[in-house]
């Protein structure tokens, strides 16, 4: 008898969810939604396709003496799993309320073809499948839109200057009263400082760890986009580009990124090294929502 060998079952599974992400090319990966996505499972369902993939999860789950490991059911109460049905569901109700984005039925099967096709651990995405029945409408309301659905929602909030409006005007305010960097950062919520170098010409510099070490390529494009943001015009003197006449310790433009809105200023530089200085002003957290 023909005995497949691990690598055998490993492309085996791999090829079945690439041929389940390409039988859901014609979007008949819902359960009868609605024309915005919203599928028809009763919250019930929903906390029983939950229990099935954290039992799964948790048989995986390393445990210091596998003797002494309890059971799932011990660990994970039907409360706790009605919760977590009813928290899959939350992000998509914001979604719509604040922002009117859907998760429609084109998206979530796009969602899912991609995530079956692109996993890298396809035979825990099998086991996880299966533990649903080989349902995969259930596959994608219990596990593609809850994460899709956070995901979405945390782009949304962090870029919603309405919500982070007091960062926004502290960093303002700050900007408009400062005279250099030191000035800003007296009144930033935080304040970070890196040194960053060209690794094929760092010697003592870069023995540090604090350093960021660049490649030529991306030393290179490092000094361009800084030359841009302050508007340095000057000749570029050294072989790294980075002693073109900065003016040190003035302010760049107000940016953001997830965590806060952010002013940025060059404090020192020469052919090899840049330092950055970045003043912080902190946006409100994803938390609560």
């Amino acid at each position: 008898m023909y005995v497949a060998n691990a690598s055998t079952r490993f492309r085996v599974v791999v090829l079945g969810l690439v041929l389940a992400a390409v039988a859901l090319g014609g979007g008949a990966c819902l359960g009868q939604p609605d024309e915005s996505g919203e599928s028809a499972y009763s919250l019930a369902k929903r906390a029983e396709g939950h229990r099935r993939v954290a039992d799964v999860y948790w048989k995986h789950t390393e445990w210091p003496r596998s003797n002494d490991k309890p059971p799932f059911g011990a660990v994970v109460s039907q409360e706790e799993l009605r919760a977590r049905a009813v928290d899959s569901l939350v992000a998509s109700v914001l979604l719509k309320a604040r922002w009117s984005e859907s998760l429609t039925s084109e998206t979530l099967c796009r969602e899912t073809r991609r995530v079956l096709a692109s996993t890298r651990r396809p035979a825990m995405l099998q086991e996880l499948l299966e533990a649903l029945g080989g349902d995969m409408a259930e596959f994608t309301e219990v596990l593609v839109r809850p994460r899709l659905a956070r995901a979405r929602l945390q782009a949304r909030f962090y870029t919603d200057s309405s919500i982070h409006d007091a960062a926004w005007r502290a960093a303002r305010n700050g900007v408009d009263r400062a005279v250099d960097f030191e000035g800003l950062a007296r009144v930033a919520d935080s304040v970070e400082r890196s040194v960053i170098a060209r690794s094929a010409s760092c010697r003592e510099e870069c023995n540090g760890g604090d350093v960021i070490r660049l490649d030529e390529g991306e030393w290179k494009d490092l000094v361009n986009a800084l030359r841009v943001e302050f508007d340095v015009r000057g000749t570029q003197n050294g072989p790294g580009g980075a002693d073109i006449g900065w003016r040190f310790g003035s302010l760049g433009r107000i940016e953001e990124d997830d965590r806060s809105v952010y002013v940025r200023s060059v404090l020192r530089a020469d052919g090899d090294t840049i330092e950055l200085g970045e003043a912080r002003w902190a946006k409100a957290p994803f938390g609560p929502w």
